[in-house]
């Protein structure tokens, strides 16, 4: 094979995004390269956002709702959306779908390999992902899908439930009613150290024997998300995907992101012969990294203050924030969050709140 047009160094959802995504042009300028060190890929994640009606089509999400809820150990509410629905999407579906349209395409190749160094194309995407020790803080957590006997009858996204700080750290319960009779349970922790994923299974089995003790257990997944890094990270190339700023340093929200950016980025290519490096809005990016810092040195605040965003966005406004949409999204969530935290952050004194 001659040099490759396009490496993409690493098979998870944004290096197959695009590849998926240049699969769909018939004539290619160049060969494309994807390399992974996977020979098997697994249903292990499931990817969450918030879209509009006329974003199904692209998003395909399998599932959704216009209503989540958000709790303390003492406070509960619950948004309901005009225009968005918070839809999810399993990962095995989304690998199917970029693999078959890749490997039917004559110039792609896809490479069972950990590449060490840079390889030698024109455009080459480093989607490889960070060491844990590179992340400004971890959002850890395990998750469990059950089959329950009769009808949950659960019609609403617990998006953050049981909000607390335990150990230092933010913890909250995630419940998403895939269908009748299906439930992903997940327990999350945001902290500056790594969590035991071990452990946050087994808050997940202790809650499920309590709410559905006759259950079967379908599937399992976790992983460590990085929100925001501790400082800038080498490339081998264009940095896409997590390495890349895709995912939200805030939320860990990236799937939508890296969807439109991979159809655009795709376009470029075959265009014009062009990449660009993605870059979050500068205003966002501030403000997420004002919210890890409060993560970090004040988890206790946390829970207060995405109680008061909920209470005092609507569900558009709250969806948008999490998309990252604009400046006036962000500039809502100021307004509506507590002042206190945020002004110690801003000046560099959490510790005083």
């Amino acid at each position: 094979m001659n040099q490759p047009w396009v490496h993409v160094i690493g098979g998870g959802i944004a290096g197959l995004s695009l590849s998926r995504e240049l699969a769909q042009y018939p004539d290619l300028p160049g060969p494309v390269v994807i390399s992974d060190p996977r020979s098997q890929y697994t249903n292990d994640r499931t990817f969450a956002f918030w879209f509009l009606a006329s974003e199904r089509d692209q998003l395909k999400p399998y599932f959704s709702v216009d209503r989540w809820s958000i709790s303390t150990t003492d406070q509960q509410l619950t948004q309901q959306s005009q225009r968005y629905r918070y839809g999810i999407r399993d990962a095995g579906s989304v690998y199917d779908e970029a693999l078959q349209a890749i490997d039917a395409h004559p110039q792609m190749t896809r490479r069972i390999e950990t590449v060490q160094s840079p390889p030698r194309a024109t455009h080459c995407y480093d989607s490889r992902p960070p060491s844990i020790t590179d992340f400004k803080i971890i959002q850890a957590f395990a998750g469990t899908e059950i089959r329950c006997a009769e009808p949950h009858n659960l019609t609403t996204v617990g998006l953050m439930d049981a909000l607390t700080c335990v150990n230092h750290r933010v913890r909250f319960r995630y419940l998403i009613p895939i269908d009748a009779h299906r439930l992903l349970v997940e327990h999350t922790e945001f902290t500056a150290e790594p969590s035991d994923l071990d452990a946050l299974e087994a808050l997940n089995l202790q809650w499920i024997n309590e709410s559905y003790p006759s259950a079967q257990v379908t599937r399992t997944e976790k992983a460590s998300i990085p929100m925001g890094y501790r400082q800038a990270l080498s490339h081998f190339g264009t940095p896409i995907g997590a390495r890349g700023g895709m995912t939200r340093p805030a939320t860990g929200y990236g799937y939508r992101t890296i969807q439109y950016w991979a159809k655009a980025e795709a376009a470029r290519l075959v265009q014009s012969n062009q990449s660009r490096v993605f870059k979050p809005s500068t205003v966002h990016h501030w403000m997420d990294h004002l919210f890890l810092d409060l993560i970090r040195d004040r988890p206790d605040v946390v829970p207060q203050i995405f109680i008061a965003m909920g209470r005092r966005l609507s569900g558009d406004q709250f969806a948008q924030f999490m998309m990252r949409e604009g400046l006036i999204d962000a500039l809502r969530v100021v307004f509506a969050s507590p002042k206190k935290p945020f002004s110690f952050a801003l000046i560099g004194k959490p510790q005083w709140i």
